[in-house]
């Protein structure tokens, strides 16, 4: 019976151990999640700027007179088309 306790106290250890693990991994995948989001909302509001300053830069040559060339409205409507 001794034997038996010795053994269920082993297995209880080895146990607590294995949920401090997962508990552990758990919190690692989650700070994981959380720095990916933030990064991910960093991207989105920096791309939300670019496109802000390109739609300024593209006002300013509209007011300036530029035309594109033949070359490039040609790239722009494949890449529209597609």
């Amino acid at each position: 019976m001794i034997d038996e306790l010795k053994k269920a106290e082993e297995q209880l250890q080895e146990a607590i151990k294995k949920r401090s693990d997962r508990y552990r991994m758990i919190q690692d995948m989650t700070i994981s999640a959380t720095k990916t989001a933030g990064i991910m909302k960093g991207i989105k509001i920096l791309n939300s700027q670019i496109t802000s300053f390109q739609n300024n830069v593209n006002t300013i040559k509209d007011l300036m007179g530029y035309h594109q060339d033949e070359i490039k409205k040609t790239e722009l409507k494949k890449k529209t088309t597609i």
